[in-house]
């Protein structure tokens, strides 16, 4: 079956290294109106609840310096000190809305794709400075399309809504005819709150809609075809030749090292033709005996062939070969079922050695 092409087309999910990946770039899904939407809105909420503190504390301060305008003297000397003054008094009376401000704007950042700190978008890349493709970008791109169409959108909605506000006060403006100014004042800033108020409620409602859109754009721009996720899978696993070439590589040294213990072994069991496995028990510091080879046909006539040019005992035993082949792995102890028959097997050993001894 030939192998995917690398063009076919991006239907698979992302997968969660493609995420990070893109998390690490600074591609996350971010709305930047919803951010600035809900920066209006606090900054709306915001004037309401601290515009008459505000309002108040900047009356005082005009009314001051209007009554001691003539008895101000401003020199080269303490103009650093009003100066100063100024400074920490605008920072009195909008200190705690700017404040309030930012950490709305960094909590609604953190809000959408969770906190993500990192200087690459920062760094210079060469696509991004040629000009052509900028203004290609900016101008003759499917997303400078939607974002016009957006803006539109969101210019009709907001002209439709003061329309549909204003045109609803039109039956208090009799009344106010026979009101002082400062009540007329007072109820201006009222209705300029309300449809203030709700511009940013809509915009706020257009925002999170956008947040939808880029959400699913983003995760729709990241999708994978089978090719990538195959080439994905290959670099976090390794490629199949590659690793079928060191387990055989790690196979082959195990193999030898298991030929070397068959110098040490004290016996060996055969089955008498498939089988052979080679035991090894020292009294002094074994339990019991321990394989230490084994293996079936090629690799039972190489033990058999080791431990013939090694003086070894070689044991026709099929039972038991079959038995200790199948239960007991390289390296281990004989279960203790086995314990009488490979007592017999070593005892049989024992009396072949002492009687080459004798002779």
């Amino acid at each position: 079956m030939a192998e995917e092409s690398p063009q076919e087309e991006r239907t698979e999910e992302p997968t969660q290294k493609r995420l990070e990946d893109a998390r690490l770039e600074g591609n996350v899904p971010r709305s930047v109106e919803l951010s600035s939407m809900m920066v209006l809105l606090t900054g709306v909420v915001g004037i309401f609840f601290f515009g008459s503190e505000m309002w108040k504390e900047m009356k005082e301060a005009g009314y001051f310096l209007f009554n001691n305008a003539v008895s101000l003297e401003i020199s080269r000397d303490n103009l650093q000190d009003y100066a100063s003054a100024s400074g920490f008094f605008m920072l009195r009376v909008m200190g705690p809305l700017f404040l309030l401000l930012m950490l709305v704007g960094i909590a609604t950042g953190i809000a959408q794709s969770g906190p993500n700190f990192t200087w690459k978008p920062l760094m210079p890349k060469m696509n991004r400075m040629n000009p052509l493709k900028g203004l290609k970008r900016t101008f003759a791109s499917s997303r400078a399309l939607v974002e016009l169409v957006k803006s539109v959108l969101k210019v009709i909605a907001v002209a439709a809504l003061a329309v549909w506000t204003i045109r609803g006060m039109f039956s208090d403006y009799i009344r106010l005819l026979d009101q002082e100014v400062g009540q007329f004042f007072i109820y201006l800033m009222r209705q300029i709150f309300n449809l203030s108020l709700r511009i940013a409620l809509l915009l706020l409602l257009l925002a999170l809609l956008d947040y939808f859109w880029q959400r699913h754009k983003h995760f729709k721009d990241l999708r994978m075809s089978h090719h990538e996720i195959k080439e994905e899978r290959k670099q976090q696993e390794g490629d199949p030749m590659i690793k079928s070439r060191i387990r055989s590589i790690q196979l082959e040294t195990a193999r030898r090292r298991m030929m070397q213990d068959v110098k040490e072994a004290d016996v060996v069991v055969t089955n008498p033709i498939h089988l052979a496995v080679a035991l090894k028990y020292d009294q002094l510091r074994m339990r019991a005996p321990v394989v230490v080879a084994k293996g079936a046909r090629l690799v039972a006539e190489k033990i058999k062939e080791i431990a013939l040019a090694n003086n070894i005992p070689i044991v026709e035993n099929r039972p038991l070969a079959q038995l200790l082949f199948k239960a007991v792995e390289i390296g281990a102890e004989i279960p203790s079922h086995l314990y009488k028959a490979v007592a017999e097997v070593l005892a049989y050993v024992y009396r072949l050695k002492k009687k080459r001894i004798a002779v």
